[in-house]
């Protein structure tokens, strides 16, 4: 094998380790961003609704205008429950029915104070306890998941010519 075709393939070797590891950096970088950014969502949009509730004497049952479906929705959507967990308000609809976080999270959001974070059915959740029950607010995971895929695709895409040249 010749010196140049070593030097060669040297370089590209060298390019391609570089390539990848600054694309594992950005990756992971970009992917915690986008999961902060996600909780720091959920999180204001519950202390905003707790802190409308708090301002109110009771709590009445009602329908929401227009639910969001949560099979294509990608959107935070916000639910009121009472006391008891009994469902007062929802801006989303999954399957026709307001989506109901686990019993673990229930428990949890009853008993730590500031709020609390979950994932579960594929939904991240964030509950918080207001003074006649419970906000919690909530996103599809796949916002994260289509995120970070266009991110990967652009890694991949501009890396192979980057290395071709």
């Amino acid at each position: 094998m010749s010196l140049r075709l070593r030097l060669a393939l040297f370089g590209a070797a060298v390019v391609a380790l570089t390539l990848v590891l600054f694309g594992t950096l950005l990756y992971g970088l970009l992917a915690r961003g986008a999961a902060t950014n996600q909780d720091d969502a959920l999180r204001g949009r519950a202390r905003e609704a707790a802190n409308s509730l708090n301002a109110a004497s009771e709590l009445t049952p009602r329908a929401p205008v227009a639910p969001a479906d949560l099979r294509s929705s990608t959107e935070v959507f916000v639910e009121v429950f009472d006391s008891s967990w009994n469902v007062i308000y929802s801006t989303a609809q999954l399957n026709g029915s307001a989506p109901t976080p686990s019993a673990r999270f229930r428990v949890t959001v009853a008993e730590v104070s500031g709020g609390s974070f979950d994932t579960d059915s594929g939904f991240r959740y964030f509950g918080l306890q207001f003074n006649n029950g419970f906000v919690v607010t909530g996103q599809s995971s796949r916002v994260l998941q289509s995120n970070l895929s266009g991110v990967l695709g652009f890694l991949i895409i501009s890396g192979v010519p980057t290395l071709i040249a």
